[in-house]
């Protein structure tokens, strides 16, 4: 499958998450429009963003390939935890649990893309930190900003 089979999949699960749940994983996105696809497409820019400035120097990419290459990866991944976050949310898990599982889905979102650039371990690790810190930066500030809530 391409990138944008695997996000109109993720697309469409989102919106059957949307009809049984407003939060996916525990998180909620604050908006007018489908708050989970503004989540996808929040978490694939973030992620393209944040892979473009790590990876830049070491492999001159530009922007639009890491916008493919995370368009895919964040895709797959949303429709791995898709049922993960139902049974969550129709089971009424404790959100704090749920936010662990949204905290994991954002980790192996950056072990993958960290994998897609190197084989070496010591690498993967560093392009992991870096990833890791620049997302926690960039999520507390839309925290802070309002534009996301944690119920």
């Amino acid at each position: 499958y391409s990138p944008n089979k695997f996000l109109v999949i993720a697309s469409f699960l989102f919106l059957i998450q949307i009809l049984l749940s407003y939060s996916f994983l525990g998180v909620e996105i604050a908006s007018n429009f489908a708050q989970q696809f503004v989540l996808l497409m929040v978490l694939i820019f973030l992620y393209s963003l944040s892979s473009f400035m790590t990876y830049y120097i070491e492999y001159k990419n530009n922007f639009y390939e890491h916008l493919i290459l995370n368009t895919y990866i964040v895709s797959i991944w949303s429709i791995l935890f898709f049922p993960v976050s139902i049974i969550l949310n129709l089971l009424s898990i404790n959100k704090s649990i749920q936010i662990g599982f949204f905290i994991l889905y954002l980790l192996f979102i950056m072990i993958w893309n960290a994998k897609v650039f190197s084989s070496n371990k010591v690498k993967i690790l560093m392009y992991l930190i870096i990833n890791t810190v620049s997302m926690i930066i960039i999520l507390f500030g839309f925290y802070l900003a309002g534009s996301i809530k944690v119920n």
